[in-house]
């Protein structure tokens, strides 16, 4: 699921759906994108694991 899906949804529905109040996660997001910057390494293959149920917001 995407950022622009659900960053318009009511505070019940999305603390409910992500676990945490939108500005809580807001903060969340900010601090990984600030301490992991994104990479350009592309790893050749199939991904390994489950698929995440929320990707994090593209830095304009």
């Amino acid at each position: 699921m995407k950022w622009e899906e659900i960053k318009h949804i009511r505070p019940a529905v999305f603390k409910r759906l992500v676990g945490v109040h939108k500005e809580t996660f807001e903060k969340m997001v900010e601090e990984i994108i600030r301490i992991k910057p994104p990479s350009a390494h592309k790893i050749s293959g199939n991904m390994r694991g489950p698929k995440p149920k929320l990707l994090l917001p593209k830095i304009s």
